[in-house]
């Protein structure tokens, strides 16, 4: 409870950091205290009072952090005090507010743990263990770690009650894994205590010793007086079933011995019922005698139906039936069969055969007869019973077992789908690898393949100028030398010599034009083709022109563009010189906002193939380079080449 008080008011400071004047001091702050130090002290109907009102004025001021918590304080305080029909709707109402506010999902681990109390309190084993599951799965995703050990040990004790043993022990073992790693020794004292109980009830004594040893040792290690107390409790009432009674005493003198320290009528009654048995078995009558008399100083203070009470009433009953005290023997056996017999750990048929035997030795056959009859019938019912409850058992273990087969068929599936959405992701993962590998080869491929047709072009522009060099000025050189061998005296021939050189000298210089590149650095592209027309030999039947926009800017155009235009214009015109029949050629430059604009257009019929030469090919990739279109006509009035590219 201090601990939620102390979440609660963190939650206030974290959640409403500038409110007005929202305060701890406020009037359902000071109930939920007030109702904690209730709780302490064990003043339930205090607590739930207080709790109840501070729960309206905080639904009222709409702090729902602050009603979740006092919602799971409610349900809390309830089950303590087993009114589960009233804890139930306010854990409910807690888990309402819990639902979208990720904030409070410690609360909700809490609120599902406490629910899963309420069936476990009224005794529906089934639906409690299937409430922890959840519970133990929200406590485990919140980090809550003491929610998250109270939901192992819970699931133990369930587990164990159904008689799954197995399961019971996963469980506790889960919780003392967690218990260990965060060394919460106080926890795995209790776990340790729970698994002895498990063992008892199953009548492997041994094993439950090992565990009853184990708690003491980690109990020892923390400074909590309650743990102390079980363990030695539990660790003594085991050794009074294996007839250890010396030793049994001896722990169960320190437990009683801390409950006298915390001043707790129950839990001094609850020792005593065990040490007072260990003093029978021991014949140490005196010592029962005494320990009798301290216990009716605090019978008063609880129920007669509970366990504690019942367990005295019993010993006494024995003691003076030992005594041969009959008749005030029968008096302790008849009040035992006027209470509720399900807290006795004695079967209620017992007590009939003992109040035979009093009646016997008080001479009344009649009597004795009569009680005996009644033992018989009780055991007989009680063996019915008992194989109804272990029929029953046996159909919830069936359930929890058919249950748990679910569980894990579900999780076969998950796992299964898990695998075959892992088998796709591999699958796509290595198609659209062998798509990437298989894209790699083919750009390498292509890669190769215009590498090989720019050689290719670069042969054959070799040999075109090869050929250009003999076929021309090769030949007109020869010419020359021949003219120049036979002698020459009249001025017509001198005339005729320089006019051949002159010849072969423009010859020359137009194939070394095209074989130099540009050089941008002083002209621009208008000026560049310019000169590149003006030294070009054309046909005297070939009109030839070049109109560049004056009012442009071609400084603006980059070298790479400058450069790749002027390669297209000299393969444009050495495809219309060799293969086009036409009279006129025009070629035009401008710019048309951020782009440049090349039109080259002959009058004549392409006498070639339709299909793509080398130099088309050229063309089209250098126009990719630029980021630009290249567009050919071709009808009967002429072809017309249009490369639009930007000029950055």
């Amino acid at each position: 409870m201090k601990l939620l008080l102390l979440l609660m008011f963190v939650l206030a400071g974290c959640t409403r950091p500038a409110t007005l004047d929202l305060q701890m001091n406020s009037e359902a702050d000071s109930l939920y205290e007030e109702a904690c130090a209730h709780y302490e002290n064990e003043e339930i109907d205090s607590c739930t009072y207080k709790l109840t009102k501070a729960l309206e004025l905080y639904r009222e001021s709409g702090e729902n952090e602050k009603v979740a918590i006092t919602c799971l304080s409610l349900g809390q305080s309830y089950n303590g005090i087993a009114q589960t029909d009233s804890a139930r709707p306010y854990l409910l109402e807690g888990l309402k507010y819990c639902e979208e506010n990720t904030v409070l999902d410690s609360i909700r681990g809490r609120l599902l743990t406490d629910l899963a109390s309420c069936y476990m309190i009224e005794g529906d084993i089934r639906e409690a263990t299937s409430q922890y599951l959840t519970a133990l799965d929200a406590t485990s995703k919140s980090g809550d770690s003491e929610a998250y050990l109270t939901n192992c040990s819970s699931l133990g004790v369930a587990y164990r009650r159904i008689n799954l043993p197995d399961s019971a022990l996963y469980y506790y073992g889960k919780g003392l894994e967690a218990a260990m790693k965060s060394k919460d020794y106080s926890a795995v004292s209790n776990l340790h205590a729970n698994i002895a109980v498990m063992y008892i009830s199953f009548k492997q004594l041994e094993n439950a010793k090992e565990h009853a040893q184990e708690a003491i040792t980690y109990a020892l290690k923390e400074e909590d007086a309650l743990d102390w107390l079980q363990a030695y409790y539990i660790c003594g009432s085991l050794l009074v079933k294996t007839g250890e009674y010396d030793q049994a005493i001896n722990y169960l003198h320190k437990a009683y011995g801390i409950a006298s320290q915390q001043q707790s009528p129950r839990f001094r009654l609850k020792v005593l019922s065990a040490l007072l048995p260990a003093f029978q078995a021991t014949a140490q009558d005196d010592s029962v005698r005494y320990y009798l008399n301290v216990c009716d100083r605090f019978l008063d203070e609880l129920p007669e139906t509970s366990h504690e009470a019942i367990g005295i009433y019993e010993t006494k009953a024995q003691l003076l039936l030992k005594e041969k005290k009959y008749r005030e023997s029968l008096d302790f056996y008849r009040k035992l069969t006027g209470l509720i017999s399900t807290n006795s750990p004695t079967a209620p048929y017992v007590w009939y055969s003992r109040m035979a035997e009093c009646y016997h030795n008080l001479q009344q056959p009649d009597e004795a007869y009569r009680y005996m009859e009644q033992a018989l019938e009780l055991r007989d019912s009680l063996a019915a019973q008992e194989v109804e409850k272990q029929m029953s058992e046996l159909q919830v273990r069936y359930d929890t077992q058919k249950k748990e087969l679910e569980i894990k068929r579900l999780k076969e599936l998950q796992q299964q789908e898990e695998l075959r959405s892992l088998r796709l992701t591999i699958w796509f993962i290595a198609f659209i690898s062998f798509m990437l590998i298989l894209l790699i080869i083919l750009l390498y491929k292509r890669k190769l393949q215009l590498s090989r047709k720019y050689i290719d072009g670069m042969e054959s522009e070799r040999a075109r100028l090869a050929r250009e060099l003999h076929d021309g000025v090769c030949n007109e050189l020869l010419g020359l030398e021949m003219e120049l061998k036979s002698g020459f005296n009249r001025e017509e021939d001198k005339c005729e010599l320089l006019d051949k050189l002159g010849r072969s000298r423009a010859n020359i210089r137009s194939i070394s034009h095209e074989l130099m590149p540009p050089v941008f650095s002083d002209a621009t592209i208008d000026e560049i083709i310019t000169d590149y027309i003006d030294h070009l030999n054309v046909p005297s039947s070939m009109h030839l022109s070049f109109d560049a926009s004056t009012t442009s800017d071609w400084s603006l155009v980059s070298y790479n563009v400058a450069y790749e235009l002027y390669r297209i214009v000299q393969e444009s015109m050495n495809n219309i010189l060799k293969y086009s029949s036409g009279t006129q050629i025009s070629i035009s430059l401008l710019m048309d906002g951020a782009h440049v604009r090349l039109e080259i257009f002959s009058n004549g019929v392409m006498k070639r193939s339709s299909s793509k030469g080398i130099g088309m090919r050229t063309m089209e990739d250098r126009v990719r380079c630029m980021n630009g279109t290249l567009h050919v006509a071709a009808d009967e009035t002429g072809v017309c080449v249009t490369v639009t590219a930007p000029f950055k």
